[in-house]
């Protein structure tokens, strides 16, 4: 009996141990595209995301977790699919909704953010909206699969808004300054992206968001990392106790959730 019981636990802590062993030997792979101040590629040429807050951020968390990161810099389209078809374990900073929940687990809240009607001031010396039908007879371009929630849905079926759309942040700005648009939706958090680009002191920001959003890590279903989502967020929420996480956000730290 005791033999038994002692083979038993033998058993046991080899289990453990060779999953602890896999778990460390494991290769996450992220996607990502430039979105400054979240992911940040450095050398524009190259157009490869190194650095960022949300890069930084994952970091630390998978130092925690003892696992390793490759950097998997394509367009969010594409990396929404990558995500679908279990090619990526994880995309930061991303919202949730029905779609997404089909194909992805999400982690505690990371940040929350609001989404502006941005416009430039050669096109409106000044703009402010207070309903969805004052937005009626304007033109819009949004971000291919970027989330925008409902009620801007809703909006736009309902007043039939002329909404077109791009691949990027940076191609809709473009538009924006080449005068071809009225507006576009921006996130809060991300006009450090517009400030790199000719023509940034003619934009200017609608005070009443379209949507006030909450940004998470987005786990792929099909991802080792989903079935350790509770320990994920057991390290995210020590990060927030010792204050790594407000030290990470640095400025941004104001608007972050408890």
């Amino acid at each position: 009996m005791i033999r038994h019981r002692n083979f038993l636990i033998f058993n046991l802590f080899m289990l453990l141990t060779w999953k602890s062993e896999s778990y460390a030997n494991q290769e996450i792979t992220v996607v990502v595209e430039h979105w400054p101040p979240w992911e940040i590629a450095k050398d524009e040429k190259k157009g490869m995301v190194t650095e960022g807050v949300a890069i930084d951020l994952l970091k630390e968390m998978l130092d925690r977790l003892g696992l390793v990161s490759t950097l998997q810099t394509v367009p969010w389209k594409r990396a929404l699919t990558n995500m679908r078809r279990g090619k990526a374990d994880l995309i930061p900073m991303i919202s949730k909704n029905k779609k997404r929940e089909k194909y992805m687990l999400f982690t505690d809240i990371i940040y929350k953010d609001t989404i502006l009607l941005t416009y430039s001031n050669m096109r409106f010396p000044a703009f402010e909206w207070h309903h969805w039908k004052d937005l009626s007879g304007y033109s819009f371009q949004v971000v291919n699969g970027y989330n925008y929630g409902h009620s801007w849905d809703e909006a736009i079926i309902k007043y039939n808004f002329k909404v077109t759309t791009s691949i990027s942040d940076i191609q809709s700005v473009r538009m924006l300054l080449g005068g071809r648009i009225d507006f576009i939706p921006v996130f809060n958090s991300t006009r450090a992206l517009l400030k790199e680009m000719p023509g940034f002191d003619s934009l200017k920001f609608a005070k009443k968001p379209i949507y006030e959003t909450e940004l998470y890590f987005g786990i792929s279903k099909k991802s080792p990392l989903a079935s350790r989502l509770t320990e994920i967020n057991g390290v995210l929420k020590s990060m927030k106790i010792d204050g790594t996480f407000n030290r990470i956000l640095g400025s941004l730290a104001v608007t972050r959730p408890n």
